[in-house]
């Protein structure tokens, strides 16, 4: 992470990313950062103490379990996406991993000075529940989607030897988009599921 001392640049990305619609006013101590790919967020600005606003990119929100098995919460889109909006709102949450899945700026505002403020700000209010509502819909959505064709796929390797050749076509069988089968492939090698024999061949472990 790397602090951005450009205080034309912030004024001009809170504009652009209507940050007055947000809090009401842009006259608070926000600041302009980079993040670089695989960042890991709650060592560099923990959410307990600030929220950031990615620009323009995604983040990763995990939890490793005890025998090491990661599992994904949310995984974050690339529109204007807020971190450290469940801390705020409930202050005893539970603490998850969070990276940054690539490169990208975020704007940070650190709560010790306005935490006040903005509890009682319902411009600012209404919006942390709207961004809390999105993130629970996408987390929900993603997880029936994956589950569901993560269990398609399981069956189909254990009805084909074990293997999953040519993901092209399997995805038509599947009645899925090649790019979705392609993400639970590279989610369930990640996980230790699966192994990448080669180009399009995939074996269960």
């Amino acid at each position: 992470m790397k602090h951005i001392n450009d205080e034309q640049k912030l004024q001009q990305l809170l504009t652009q990313y209507n940050f007055k619609d947000i809090f009401g006013t842009t006259d608070m101590p926000f600041f302009l950062v980079s993040f670089e790919k695989g960042d890991d967020i709650n060592h560099l600005l923990n959410p307990f103490h600030y929220l950031i606003f990615l620009l323009h990119s995604t983040s990763t929100i995990y939890h490793i379990q005890p025998d090491g098995t990661k599992i994904t919460l949310y995984r974050g889109n690339d529109k204007l996406s807020c971190l450290g909006d469940m801390e705020f709102a409930n202050p005893h949450v539970t603490q998850y991993e969070i990276s940054i899945d690539k490169d990208c700026m975020a704007i940070a505002l650190p709560l010790h000075t306005c935490r006040q403020e903005l509890e009682n700000n319902p411009r600012f209010l209404r919006w942390l529940c709207h961004s809390l509502s999105s993130k629970l819909n996408d987390s929900g959505r993603g997880n029936v989607e994956n589950i569901s064709l993560e269990n398609a796929v399981l069956y189909h390797m254990k009805n084909n030897h074990n293997t999953l050749l040519h993901p092209g076509i399997v995805a038509e069988q599947l009645h899925c988009s090649r790019r979705q089968l392609q993400r639970i492939l590279s989610k369930m090698v990640k996980d230790g599921i699966l192994t990448k024999e080669s180009k399009g061949l995939y074996h269960l472990k």
